[in-house]
């Protein structure tokens, strides 16, 4: 496990399987699943209803990690639960589980 100060209140963990989580403040709110190879967001809530520094911190990461392209449109979004086990388990969960996306529908 390889820990990594990013900028002020931005930190990202790499596992030993490659599993990139990146934290804002000290919440979870991206990752890079090095299992299924794709970059995850959390949805519950709405990365968008977070204060707007988390917001920013997550799609500049997205962003940066996709070498400039606007990848943070593609990142799946998940449960924060996800997120949450893939710190608690220190590796990727894959598959996941969007249990929370109908919930925020208007």
């Amino acid at each position: 496990m390889k820990l990594r100060s990013i900028a002020k209140n931005q930190t990202e963990i790499t596992f030993n399987d490659g599993t990139v989580v990146f934290f804002s403040y000290d919440t979870p709110v991206a990752a890079y699943d090095a299992v299924s190879g794709k970059y995850i967001r959390t949805d519950c809530p709405p990365v968008s209803t977070y204060p707007s520094p988390v917001s920013f911190h997550t799609n500049k990461w997205l962003e940066t990690e996709a070498h400039g392209i606007t990848f943070f449109n593609l990142a799946e979004n998940v449960d924060q639960s996800v997120l949450d086990r893939i710190v608690d388990q220190g590796r990727s969960v894959a598959p996941h589980k969007r249990r929370c996306v109908s919930a925020h529908k208007k």
